[in-house]
């Protein structure tokens, strides 16, 4: 039987999900699903952390973002997006943003980071362009003030594996990062 469009973007999304989780662990990053999170831990990377939902239907109106990183020094709301060919995700974007936003209200993060994996980005730098000109309006509110929260676009394993190694509390040690 084959798989719907549906299952197949699940499964793109859990997979660039586990991408980002090894590049995570390869750096000492301590990844716990949020049920098993201590707030004592850092640094340390929350897989599925709840948080405010603006588009959801229920009364809760709670979602999981992938990833919440806690490094000691800031707190980052981590978003990956996997595609490797047309469909929706790219249409989607906004939409991310806007959830982010969102949830700062009531779960406050420094750092707004979207994640882009897979082989459809590199080819579309419109639509890289719109996603960054999307952090630059992120970090806006609406009369022209600045939001104390940064946001960046990521694109590609390598440029999330750079990131990473920049991180204070990352230890360079561990063979990963050699030049």
């Amino acid at each position: 039987m084959s798989k719907t469009r549906g299952q197949r973007a699940a499964k793109s999304g859990i997979y660039g999900e586990d991408v980002f989780q090894g590049i995570l662990e390869a750096a000492d990053f301590l990844v716990v699903p949020w049920r098993s999170y201590d707030k004592e831990t850092t640094p340390v990377a929350v897989s599925q952390y709840p948080v405010p939902h603006p588009f959801r239907p229920d009364t809760t109106r709670t979602g999981k973002n992938d990833f919440m990183l806690f490094t000691g020094q800031e707190t980052v709301y981590c978003q990956i997006k996997n595609q490797n060919g047309s469909g929706t995700t790219d249409e989607k974007l906004a939409f991310t943003f806007d959830i982010a936003r969102y949830a700062l209200n009531d779960r406050p993060f420094d750092l707004y980071l979207l994640i882009l994996l897979g082989t459809w980005w590199p080819q579309k730098p419109g639509i890289i362009r719109y996603a960054e000109r999307k952090c630059r309006e992120f970090e806006m509110l609406a009369d022209g003030v600045r939001l104390p929260v940064k946001a960046k676009v990521l694109v590609g394993p390598k440029e999330v594996g750079i990131w990473i190694r920049n991180l204070p509390t990352v230890r360079k040690s561990n063979g990963l990062f050699n030049d």
